[in-house]
């Protein structure tokens, strides 16, 4: 088994475990920012993390999120077991406490993305002004986000959302 990689381990797992499984797809070398999978329960299979594309739109960040997911995740699975129901229906509180804790924001971020992404240089230019003028100890992501809505004042209806919401204090 010297020189395995990942991609070796979960094969090997998958032929072990589910012998009529396979794997369906495969992302390697980036974090998913493009949206949660529709779908991350099954009978008996629940998927957290990057897996899952659990990461924030924005920044790309995922650690805390994973983290969550994979508390909740273990409290419906433990559950579930004891239950001695693993079904799609059992296992689906999981799905519904993340999207609730986590997950409603990103549809927001992904929008905040999206209008981001649409700026030229200048504009961009202009942001990264606002963070090299900005002491470190004080830079918030509203500061960062004041000069894109100055930009492009309808980002300002997402930031209300995330601020409505509890995300950007």
């Amino acid at each position: 088994m010297d020189g395995d990689i990942a991609i070796d381990y979960l094969k090997r797992f998958v032929e072990k475990e589910v012998p009529s499984g396979s794997i369906l797809s495969m992302v390697v070398g980036c974090v998913p920012v493009a949206g949660t999978l529709s779908q991350v329960v099954r009978d008996g299979f629940m998927i957290v993390g990057d897996a899952a594309h659990q990461n924030d739109p924005v920044s790309g960040g995922g650690i805390i999120n994973s983290m969550i997911a994979g508390q909740i995740a273990g409290e419906v699975a433990g559950r579930a077991v004891r239950n001695g129901d693993v079904s799609h229906a059992a296992l689906a509180e999981y799905e519904k406490r993340w999207y609730k804790q986590i997950g409603r924001t990103f549809r927001h971020l992904r929008r905040l993305r999206e209008g981001i992404l649409k700026f030229g240089d200048e504009t961009l230019n202009d942001i990264a002004k606002v963070l090299t003028q900005t002491s470190s100890k004080k830079l918030t992501l509203i500061d960062v986000f004041w000069n894109a809505l100055r930009n492009d004042p309808k980002l300002l209806l997402e930031l209300r959302h995330l601020i409505t919401i509890g995300w950007a204090q």
